[in-house]
């Protein structure tokens, strides 16, 4: 009949959901295979999904900041910029200050760290342009730039800014 779903054919929120709670059986005690289908899950745009894995890696794990960038990519993506404002600052707030020691086995955590920093700046900045802050805009955005020149495109993204701080001397 019209409109009637044929037999044996599951609706998606249904797999999903299915899919979800095997994958939490397989993957609980590995923080690195649930930030995976986190970022799989924001892939697909299952949001909402995406955030309950990135919920479950706790703040002791060496992926934590990693789980927080990825929801603050999710919050600024779906607009809530507030909130993806509140995760890109805790980071920031929580990065490793350039003049502290690393030890030889921490290098790598130590480019991770810079990482999640540049990508924390870059989203602040873009963040404040959007909420039409841009002198805050321009100081992440000038942070980022003393950083790495060359990240993303944070040229683009400076000259926007300085045009519309230009727009407004005009007024």
């Amino acid at each position: 009949q019209l409109g009637e779903r044929p037999k044996g054919i599951e609706t998606v929120s249904g797999l999903v959901c299915e899919f979800k709670e095997k994958a939490l059986q397989l993957v609980s005690a590995d923080p690195r295979a649930i930030l995976d289908l986190a970022i799989a899950f924001k892939e697909m745009g299952l949001n909402e999904e995406a955030k309950e894995f990135i919920a479950k890696i706790s703040n002791e794990n060496r992926l934590y900041e990693q789980a927080r960038a990825l929801l603050g990519e999710i919050e600024f993506e779906t607009g809530t910029l507030f909130a993806a404002l509140d995760v890109f600052q805790e980071l920031l707030r929580q990065s490793r200050s350039e003049s502290e020691p690393v030890e030889h086995g921490e290098l790598n955590e130590k480019k991770q760290d810079d990482l999640i920093k540049k990508e924390a700046l870059y989203y602040c900045a873009r963040i404040y342009f959007q909420l039409g802050d841009l002198q805050k805009a321009q100081q992440y955005a000038d942070q980022l730039w003393a950083l790495d020149s060359r990240y993303r495109n944070l040229s683009s993204l400076r000259n926007s800014i300085q045009e519309k701080l230009n727009q407004n001397d005009k007024r």
